[in-house]
């Protein structure tokens, strides 16, 4: 598994040049879920879920490439309880297209949230045109 946030920028630069690179980006809002679960079961159920697609897509020809979490989200339900960090759609979409698009890693990217509320990730994302 390739790891961006450990690669040098000729690394990153080398591999950016590769067709066959995807960049996963775990997605999970660090939010509230009880008091007996620490705040960040969305984002880590996001990174184990990136590990464990990784192996898949590298076996159907691909390189994956796993970015570091986005520990933030839009999280309606659990915005008024304490340690969650809430972000508005427009802040969270802006957020991942820039991480996407300005880390010059790969022509391609999945979003990976550790609980999957589709809605949410395609209103956050909208109709992204592919580059």
């Amino acid at each position: 598994m390739i790891r961006l946030a450990q690669l040098t920028a000729p690394e990153a630069a080398t591999l950016a040049r590769d067709p066959r690179a995807i960049v996963l980006l775990p997605l999970g809002a660090i939010e509230q879920h009880g008091p007996h679960l620490p705040l960040l079961v969305d984002w880590r159920g996001a990174e184990e879920l990136a590990l464990r697609v990784a192996p898949h897509l590298a076996r159907a020809g691909w390189r994956p490439v796993l970015a570091p979490p986005i520990p933030y989200g839009v999280s309606t339900l659990a915005v008024g309880c304490p340690g969650t960090v809430s972000l508005s759609v427009p802040t969270l979409r802006r957020l991942i297209v820039e991480v996407v698009t300005r880390a010059r890693t790969a022509r391609e990217a999945m979003a990976l949230r550790g609980r999957l509320i589709a809605e949410q990730l395609v209103r956050a994302l909208g109709n992204r045109p592919r580059s």
